[in-house]
């Protein structure tokens, strides 16, 4: 069973959720135990009496919390629930290590939160969570350099009556950075190692059995799903809070690299990261084809922003699978 503590302010918006949490149970993939309170001094009884695996708050009020209190958390995963956008909560996601950020709609929308927050709480099962279980699905194994090209012409052919060209494109830039990043800089010298093994764009005429990298596509009537899997475990939720966060404050304006998962992030849907250190990184790239943009969309107008909130105020899913959780 899952355990959550819900922490807000306002009495009514908390007994509204309450409602919410409590009649969508069946919707879940097994029970979830939600505590709700009001202030942070409940919370923090709350955690005193049994701990929680998930806590959730908004990220604005977390400096009237106590130090004992936000070190307290750390033993939780923390959820942000916000309406801010992205350059907004990400330096507050990168300080208080926050791995998963559910969106304030307006107006509100009981169905999205719950689905937002079922794919946070069960984020590792995400075939199910997503309804990838009955998709057109495709798995294909890089084994050499070589095989990153053959890939992504082989998946671009398949969405070219999935997607819009706009769609296309906006799936396919981040994918390839994805790509590059598993066969580039998830293979190490060593454990004990940072150094990347391969020079990112050298010509790799075979990886190892144990650096080859699995990239699965899924499609169904409601989403594209690309996943790329390294089996090497050397990326950290501080590296991908950085990248992304450094981007929207501008502090990489001039990095030659570390923008992979800024564009992962801002041209997707939504972007989930699975990680169990010393083991495995998947990444999955999500585009809904419910809200694709028409064809007729010039190429001038591909990646424009028109509407500033629109790109940056999504959700993010990072799922840490501790060696206890994949034992139970």
């Amino acid at each position: 069973m899952k355990s959550l503590l819900w922490i807000e302010q306002n009495q009514h918006i908390l007994h509204a959720l309450e409602s919410v949490i409590e009649s969508a149970q069946d919707r879940f993939e097994e029970p979830v135990q939600t505590r709700f309170v009001g202030t942070f001094s409940d919370a923090e009884d709350a955690l005193n009496q049994s701990p929680a695996q998930y806590i959730v708050v908004d990220p604005t009020l977390l400096a009237q919390a106590s130090e004992s209190l936000l070190e307290t958390f750390k033993s939780s995963t923390l959820i942000f629930y916000t309406h801010l956008n992205a350059n907004e909560f990400m330096p507050l996601a990168r300080r208080y290590n926050s791995t998963h950020v559910l969106l304030k709609e307006l107006p509100f929308d009981s169905y999205k939160l719950v689905d937002q927050l079922k794919r946070c709480l069960f984020s590792h099962a995400y075939q199910s969570v997503w309804g990838l279980g009955q998709a057109q699905s495709e798995t294909h194994i890089l084994k050499n350099s070589d095989d990153m090209f053959n890939v992504m012409s082989r998946i671009e052919g398949l969405l070219e009556n999935v997607l819009s060209l706009e769609a296309r494109m906006e799936l396919c830039t981040p994918l390839m950075e994805a790509i590059t990043n598993a066969v580039y800089h998830a293979p190490k010298h060593s454990k004990s190692s940072q150094e990347d093994k391969y020079r990112k764009g050298e010509h790799i005429d075979a990886l190892a059995s144990h650096e080859a990298v699995e990239v699965s596509i899924h499609i169904t009537d409601a989403w594209v799903a690309v996943s790329i899997k390294d089996f090497q475990g050397t990326l950290t939720v501080d590296d991908i809070l950085n990248s992304i966060c450094k981007n929207f404050t501008q502090e990489a304006l001039y990095d030659e690299n570390g923008r992979g998962f800024f564009l992962m992030y801002c041209l997707m849907d939504e972007l989930q990261i699975t990680l169990e250190p010393e083991r495995s990184c998947e990444i999955i790239l999500l585009k809904s084809r419910l809200n694709d943009a028409p064809e007729n969309v010039s190429n001038d107008a591909i990646f424009s922003i028109d509407d500033e909130g629109s790109i940056r105020n999504k959700p993010l899913i990072i799922n840490v699978l501790n060696p206890e959780v994949l034992l139970a």
